[in-house]
Order: structure tokens, then sequence, then C-alpha cells
């Protein structure tokens, strides 16, 4: 489900571990960012104004944080202790409530092991959010949508840094112009 989010949101690792519940929304198959990790503190803090967004996730991702709800109720279950009004979706091992988020370097070493058992041993987790800007780029979706799934302020930002995944630009634009100018 963490891996699922991350793709499928093309979020900031800070951005996924603040998650909580009642920012997903698994009938409407969306996920409300509305806070960042604190790195240092390991605390929610408020991200930048323009970094708050709401993203559609795909029918894996719903499926796989269905689950992952279920297991976390079951978890706090068989633990005789009772979840907090509005839990971390991705709450620390050693908290059953789901008062406590996972901190961050407890998610990049679990992505470097698993990225290391499948053979990605260049690949860092971040590298999953270029991932996720370069292919919507490449197949064609507008920049400004790639922005804000991204939270990017500017869409220049996306463009600038990933602009190496735009198909050609230069050629489409020939190619349209020849279209209009033989009508």
């Amino acid at each position: 489900a963490w891996l699922l989010c991350l793709v499928d949101l093309g979020a900031r690792r800070s951005e996924v571990l603040a998650l909580r519940w009642s920012a997903v929304d698994l009938g409407a198959g969306r996920i409300r960012i509305r806070t960042t990790l604190d790195p240092v503190t390991h605390l929610e803090k408020d991200p930048k104004a323009r970094q708050r967004r709401t993203v559609a996730i795909g029918p894996a991702t719903v499926t796989a944080l269905r689950r992952w709800r279920s297991a976390t109720r079951e978890r706090a279950l068989a633990a005789g202790v009772p979840l907090v009004d509005d839990p971390y979706v991705f709450m620390a091992p050693s908290d059953f409530t789901g008062a406590t988020p996972w901190r961050p370097d407890l998610g990049t070493r679990r992505f470097r092991r698993l990225a290391d058992q499948v053979g990605l041993d260049n690949v860092r987790q971040h590298d999953l959010r270029h991932h996720v800007a370069t292919v919507l780029l490449a197949a064609g979706v507008d920049p400004k949508t790639v922005a804000g799934r991204l939270g990017h302020t500017r869409v220049a930002t996306t463009t600038d840094r990933y602009a190496h995944a735009l198909p050609a630009p230069d050629r489409a634009a020939a190619d349209v112009l020849a279209q209009l100018h033989h009508r």
C-alpha cells in the first residue's frame, strides 16, 4: 500500500508518511495531501500553501489501502487497544493505536531492502516521484496536471525538471503547422 501510494500519488516521502485516514476517500478514489512529516522532528507540519492538493488514485491503490486499513484495525484489535480518532495510514510498527507515523528513515530502509531484493541497486525512493512525472509527461498528460499532482507551485518547475520526458515538442509543432498549411 505504501509503495502504491508513492507511485500513484507521485508524492514526496514525507507527504505519504503524514497521511491520515481522514484524508483518504477510497469510495471516490482520491487522497488529500494536507500535511508533511518533518524529517528531523518526525512531527506533522503544514506544507507550502500550493502543495496541498487532492490527487486521484487508481483501483489497485484503492484495493491495497482497503486491505491495509483492515489489517491495521485487526492489529489494534489483537493488541486490545483502540485506534485514535484519526490514525496515520502508515503508523509506526510499535504503535497499535495509529497515533505515531512511520519514521522517514524506516520508509527509506524498507524501500532500500525491497529494491535490493529485486535488483534495483541504484534506485532511490525519491526516483519513484521522478518516474511518475516522466511517465505522465511522456504520455502527453498536460504539464499543469502533472505539476498539480506533484505539488509543484509552478508548472515551470515541472517542465524544467522533466523536459527530457516531453516527446519531441518541436517535431510535434512542425507537424501541426504542416497540417494547417495543407488544408
